[in-house]
């Protein structure tokens, strides 16, 4: 099943996952369920039950990539460098990124690598960052800011 999502974007995901042998999910985190929707999603991790636990995607004239857990974003800096770089997209010399407060803790590991990173309060279209990282819990009721976010 994983195979069929992958194919068409191949390219896609050899990019986010340049330079990874293994992904340990042996943490205590409880990843939730992601549900892989529409054709221009594919899966970038599943266990051995088939549960998807980072799947990427291209949306309107964005990409998105979803991690099952936010402990994740820590856990494995090397694919979100990999996220970054995607979803800044080959047209942007934008490096920096904003980073929502509650997932502050990206913001450290990102210092590591040649972004400029900002912490914000939330997403807004005056950030002027290249990309946004955020958990679920700070999205809000409205996901509308963020599906239309530049």
């Amino acid at each position: 099943m994983a195979l069929q999502h992958i194919e068409p974007h191949h390219e896609a995901y050899m990019f986010l996952m340049k330079g990874l042998r293994e992904l340990d999910f042996r943490d205590n985190a409880v990843p939730c369920d992601l549900l892989l929707t529409g054709d221009k999603a594919f899966p970038l991790a599943m266990n051995s039950q088939g549960q998807v636990l980072m799947a990427a995607s291209q949306y309107g004239r964005g990409r998105i990539v979803v991690l099952s857990h936010e402990v994740y974003l820590t856990t494995f800096p090397a694919l979100v460098e990999n996220a970054l770089m995607w979803l800044k997209g080959d047209d942007s010399d934008n490096l920096s990124v904003g980073v929502q407060q509650h997932v502050e803790a990206v913001a450290d590991n990102l210092n590591n690598f040649q972004f400029q990173v900002k912490v914000v309060e939330a997403s807004s279209e005056n950030l002027g960052v290249g990309v946004y990282v955020t958990d679920a819990y700070s999205v809000g009721e409205d996901p509308t800011d963020l599906l239309c976010w530049p």
